[in-house]
């Protein structure tokens, strides 16, 4: 016999709908006046809404607060980020200087030249006190590295010391496994140590712009073998398995499928003037992952990895979302940047959630620059990852058929905000975090002062948006849109609407640069012993 949902009791129904996420959850509501008291009287329900709107989800997990109680601090958390208004300065000096470092949640990575390692467990909303841990790097020297603090890993790539410059010996890359809590081997990985080559070119066997990125069990690392950009490279790996899964020369954009022909072609051939047309790499998720294409005005190329996650099969090409035109003799380039995302989500920033994977916020720096009128334009182009991932999915619809060709005035305008600045974020590693992006305050002179000791908070998330005017702060409210006059770049006037809000705050002092996790700010600067300290302004 057929049951009627609206016949069980209320505390089934709360249940039932808990497994759903906040769109379904809203429409549920929407369609009967059972299924809407419900959702208006259940803290539970609501929780899930309120954990949408600031671009989170929960884990699973509430440990003994209540419904009610998480509500409580998730809309204090959320008043803090508007105003913002920090609870807590905390000063940390690191004990080395700076060569390579990453920021995951609370966990802080530094290493030196000299084997240090150092990692620091940033003081937060729910611990004050700060953990150390220094260890030496046997035999190692870290390059840069990338982590995932809630599968305990990270992943050093070794830069091998001094290794001699040669245009005819092939230099190692070696990328070592380890776990953060205890420097050992981490037991998921089958291969403690994974290793690639690069093969010389007139220009050497050099590594330059080295950027790792870890999903799940999907590694990506991509470099520069030489001075020219055309020798980029990049290869994905199942970290866990050791299996190469892609290995992928930027510049004429080849797959190999056959390792020895790799192992073989000691000396790759590239066209020079095909030097600017790929310039990076980027995972969406461990299927999913585009590139930043620079001809024909520049484009971002989405790919599926095969299901096989086998290098003998190539990536499909799903689409190609192109950027706005430009004037034929402009030249292009653009780096992205995106926050973490975890497995598991981040349990030393909070137990209980985890960035919304679909929401988090893609970040394209973006370098215009014509060679006859000398003139450079900076801009930064921010992105919802839940836009790239629809095309994923229609492109995956569309069968065997060519990739998807989507212009910019189609997906575009409605999906992106604009914004033109007078510096570059490029090289500012963890800066987005969820749907919140740090910045140094923009040069517009709000009231014709030099604004580099202010701090600017980009926030994208449904429930900063609609909380526009309730701060007293210096504040920039959401614009309906915004725009970028067409001149000498681009052909046409740039009009973007992706809502957001931007809020200043003076920190009284300039920094070297910033980044964010889920209730705090991380300002570094050089100390006297010319290694950086940390400011941690906590929410």
């Amino acid at each position: 016999m057929a049951i009627n949902l609206l016949d069980i009791p209320e505390e089934l129904h709360i249940h039932i709908l808990s497994y759903l996420d906040a769109f379904s959850l809203i429409h549920c509501a929407m369609t009967n006046k059972s299924l809407y008291k419900t959702f208006k009287t259940s803290s539970q329900l609501e929780y899930v809404v309120q954990l949408h709107l600031d671009g989170l989800e929960g884990t699973g997990t509430r440990g003994t607060q209540s419904y009610s109680e998480l509500i409580s601090r998730l809309l204090r958390r959320r008043q803090a980020w508007i105003l913002p208004e920090w609870n807590q300065m905390t000063t940390i000096h690191m004990q080395y200087e700076n060569h390579a470092y990453e920021l995951i949640g609370d966990v802080f990575m530094n290493s030196d030249r000299h084997q240090h390692l150092e990692t620091v467990w940033l003081p937060t909303s729910n611990r004050q006190n700060v953990l150390r841990v220094d260890r030496a790097l046997h035999g190692m020297e870290a390059r840069d590295m990338t982590m995932d603090p809630t599968q305990d890993v990270v992943v050093i790539l070794d830069s091998e010391g001094e290794i001699p410059l040669s245009v005819t010996t092939p230099r190692t890359i070696r990328l070592h496994i380890r776990t953060i809590s205890t420097h050992d081997v981490h037991p998921l990985a089958r291969l403690s140590t994974l290793e690639c080559f690069v093969y010389p070119c007139l220009s050497g066997n050099t590594i330059r712009k080295p950027r790792l990125q870890i999903e799940g069990n999907t590694l990506l690392v991509s470099f520069c073998s030489s001075a020219a950009s055309y020798q980029m490279r990049a290869l994905i790996w199942d970290w866990t398995t050791s299996e190469l899964l892609l290995v992928c020369q930027l510049i004429t954009f080849s797959f190999f499928t056959d390792l020895t022909t790799l192992q073989d072609s000691s000396k790759p051939t590239f066209d020079p003037m095909l030097s600017f047309l790929i310039y990076e790499i980027t995972l969406l998720n461990s299927m999913f992952f585009y590139v930043n294409m620079l001809s024909d005005s520049g484009s971002i190329q989405i790919f599926k990895l095969a299901e096989s996650r086998s290098i003998s099969d190539p990536p499909i090409h799903l689409a190609t979302l192109r950027l706005p035109p430009t004037h034929h003799n402009i030249n292009i380039r653009f780096s992205s940047h995106t926050g973490p995302i975890a497995v598991h989500g981040l349990p030393h920033e909070s137990p209980v959630i985890q960035v919304n994977a679909r929401g988090r916020l893609h970040v394209f720096n973006m370098i215009y620059s014509s060679y006859s009128d000398r003139a450079f334009m900076l801009l930064n182009t921010f992105l919802h990852q839940h836009i790239l991932l629809t095309y994923c999915e229609k492109g995956e619809r569309r069968g065997a058929g060519p990739p998807l060709d989507i212009p910019w005035d189609t997906w575009g305008p409605p999906n992106t905000r604009i914004i033109q600045r007078a510096r570059t974020q490029a090289n500012w590693s963890r800066y987005v975090h969820g749907q919140r992006v740090v910045l140094q305050g923009r040069e517009a002179n709000y009231d014709g002062e030099d604004r580099l000791n202010y701090v600017e908070v980009l926030d994208f998330s449904p429930a900063a948006v609609s909380s526009v005017g309730c701060s007293s702060l210096m504040s920039l409210s959401s614009n309906r849109f915004s725009k970028v006059q067409r001149g000498v770049f681009l052909v046409n006037d740039l009009e973007t609407h992706l809502p957001c809000v931007s809020t200043v705050r003076d920190l009284r002092r300039s920094y070297l640069w910033y980044m964010i996790n889920v209730d705090s700010i991380v300002c570094a600067w050089m100390n006297d012993k010319e290694s950086i300290s940390l400011n941690v302004y906590t929410i």
